[in-house]
């Protein structure tokens, strides 16, 4: 079916265009569903499990393409407010969270006399 892989394409060009990823992982996931797209658009009519099958992979693929897309966005995005938060000069103070002394045995600074 068409339809299958000009749906895939649009989804990957419309991704693309809206989180514009880097060279990452979103990057390649992205040019996999276009990839997939322009194969679904190439191999025509199959049987119904053949269809079946290319829409599942299809949407799985493009799937795994928006969460990578979205993650890496709000990755950035984070990024982006913590250089903004701490630029100017202005004093960075990070929480001072848990220390691993040994693998498996937590303990605090205050508690280490630290």
């Amino acid at each position: 079916m068409m339809w299958i892989g000009i749906a895939l394409l649009a989804a990957a060009i419309a991704m693309g265009i809206w989180y514009r990823p880097g060279w990452g992982e979103g990057a390649k996931l992205c040019a996999l569903c276009a990839v997939m797209g322009v194969a679904g658009l190439a191999a025509g009519d199959g049987s119904a499990l053949f269809t079946v099958l290319e829409a599942l992979l299809s949407a799985v693929t493009a799937v795994c393409c928006l969460f990578r897309l979205h993650h890496e966005k709000l990755r950035r995005l984070r990024a982006e407010a913590r250089r903004a938060s701490c630029a100017g000069g202005a004093r960075c103070v990070r929480p001072a969270g848990k220390l691993l002394a040994f693998p498996g045995v937590r303990e605090d600074r205050e508690s280490r006399g630290a």
